[in-house]
Order: structure tokens, then sequence, then C-alpha cells
């Protein structure tokens, strides 16, 4: 893990929130009744398979010596078992992390993976794949994947997997019209 900063919680006019600064040049958005709280900590910046960051520190355990803590998870408050996720996720070349409450919720592991950016591949749309000639479109729910059908073209397959997204996620899903992609 990164060394970890204690920097002071500042206001920025630019951005309309007030910023926790973190290690690797990442600042974290927070709300400015926990702006102070949080920022008597040394939170640092730590990414997650190189595709976001998330704040997180170490804290003293007397079981394991320490743990980590997320900040967004000490924000919201959630239970063992219970997922915090970011409704709107922030390229990783942003350096931001927006843990206002606005942007955080409660869910469970299924509806945090609904809200998942794709995975790098070869093809630019979530939920599509190439088969053979034609291009397939797919959706993972409750654990099992479900083929949504072949298509002649991958925006075809790409707005279908938009369709059953919706329908199976709710105000979860991630579309490809969400991330820009069609």
């Amino acid at each position: 893990m990164p060394i970890k900063v204690n920097r002071p919680p500042y206001f920025s006019q630019a951005l309309r929130s007030w910023v926790i600064p973190l290690t690797q040049g990442v600042i974290a958005l927070v709300n400015r009744d926990v702006a102070m709280t949080l920022g008597r900590f040394a939170w640092c910046a730590a990414s997650h398979r190189g595709e976001r960051w998330y704040a997180m520190r170490q804290i003293p355990d007397p079981v394991r010596k320490q743990r980590t803590e997320r900040m967004h998870r000490v924000i919201v408050v959630a239970d063992i078992g219970q997922e915090v996720d970011h409704k709107v996720h922030h390229p990783f070349g942003d350096k931001l992390i927006d843990n206002r409450r606005t942007n955080l919720r409660l869910c469970s592991d299924g509806g945090n993976a609904a809200n998942a950016r794709k995975l790098t591949t070869k093809n630019r749309y979530k939920g599509v794949s190439r088969l053979g000639n034609k291009w397939g479109a797919h959706i993972r729910f409750k654990d099992k994947l479900r083929h949504l059908g072949s298509f002649a073209d991958p925006i075809e397959a790409a707005h279908r997997y938009d369709s059953a997204a919706v329908q199976l996620f709710g105000r979860f899903a991630l579309t490809n019209r969400m991330l820009g992609l069609i």
C-alpha cells in the first residue's frame, strides 16, 4: 500500500465540494459534515485493477494487527455483507473519487456487480462478444450467463444488452449508452 499522508481537507470552489487529498495525487470529494472528521486520518489512494481509485486507511485490529478501512464504507456506514456502490465512476486518469453521499448507495453484491464497468476486451461494447460472423449479446444475472441473441451488427447487440440490463438491474444498470459507447 502507498505511503499514507495526512493532509487537511479543504473546500474547492472549482469542484464545489470538500476535498480530502490522498496519496498519488488523488483527491476524494466528501460532504461538509464528514470532511473534518475524515480529514483527521491519513488516507491513501489505492487502485483497484487499474480501473478506479479507492480511499483507504489501515487501522489497528486486535486479531489481525491491522485491517483496511475504505472511506466510502465509513461515510455510508455499511454493515458486514452490505456493499456500497458508487453511482458514477470517474475514469482512472481523473484521479478523483466521488465519496459524497449523493453518489453512494447501499446495495447487494449483485447490485454492485450490475454497475460495474466493462472489462477491457477486443470489442468496445459491454455485454457483446463476437460469435463467428455475428455478434452475441449476453448478460450475467444471479450467477447465470444469459444469451440475449445474435445480431449482424455489434450496436444492435449493445442495444439488446442495455434493454436487458435496465429490466434486470433497474437503477443499478450501467448501460453502453451511459458509458457513452452508443
